[in-house]
């Protein structure tokens, strides 16, 4: 003789709990491999002459990133073809 025994239904809230962990955990995996993809194909070569001169200066940061970004937003200097 065989007894079947049906489980309980399932907890709608811990379902979608579950369900956003394991997406979490999915999106996390691919991200890593992904840039473990990018670390293999990059090639870095560092120029010893030049390695030794100190900071790249960079222009005056803004509210919206740098002055070269918000030229570019209001059709300044380097502005994107329209």
């Amino acid at each position: 003789m065989l007894r079947v025994i049906a489980p309980p239904a399932p907890d709608a809230a811990a379902l979608t709990g579950i369900s956003n962990s394991v997406g979490e955990q999915v999106g996390r995996e691919l991200m890593t491999a992904y840039t473990a993809s990018l670390r293999n194909r990059a090639e870095v070569k560092i120029n010893r002459g030049r390695a030794g001169e100190g900071r790249v200066r960079r222009g005056p940061r803004t509210e919206s990133g740098t002055a070269a970004a918000g030229a570019w937003r209001r059709g300044g200097r380097g502005a994107a073809p329209q």
